[in-house]
């Protein structure tokens, strides 16, 4: 029962994210306003300011940060000679964690690069990870002057 709940509840996850995909094809495909000068394209690709123009800051783009929540059971049939079963099944370890998926990741990248500019301290990756209910192992790390890589940002102490 609880395997079947767990797989609707995935079902239901990639409809939403089917139906995210759809409306933002359909929004770069009709746009706006259906000016014949614009390219169907034009949201995918933007085409970049002149040289001597000055650019304005990007808008932030909208984090879809869903964490989803499954639980694991690893269930224990007791077996007696003969493999026969010799009582009720039991659970023996039960496991929770959670996950995001590959294009909520990217958008945190995509954000990452608008607002840091591809260049962030590292205190600012501890206090998003602390946000997030994480930490940075501090044994990992190797005092000032060290970069890491993480979300396609370097993030430099």
């Amino acid at each position: 029962m609880r395997d079947l709940q767990m797989q609707v509840e995935e079902l239901q996850c990639k409809e939403e994210e089917l139906k995210q995909r759809l409306s933002t094809a359909e929004r770069c495909l009709h746009g706006p306003s259906s000016a014949a000068s614009e390219s169907s394209y034009a949201c995918i690709a933007p085409v970049p300011p002149p040289l001597g123009a000055v650019s304005p800051t990007p808008p932030p783009i909208p984090l879809r940060l869903r964490p989803v929540v499954r639980q694991r059971m690893e269930m224990e049939e007791p077996m007696a000679q003969g493999g026969i079963p010799a009582g009720p099944r039991r659970v023996t370890r039960e496991t929770t964690y959670t996950s995001y998926t590959s294009m909520e990741l990217r958008d945190l990248a995509k954000q990452c690069k608008q607002r840091m500019d591809l260049e962030a301290s590292a205190t600012a990756l501890r206090e998003a990870l602390a946000g997030w209910g994480r930490a940075v192992n501090e044994d990992k790390v190797q005092g000032p002057g060290y970069s890491v890589r993480f979300l396609g940002v370097v993030w430099s102490g």
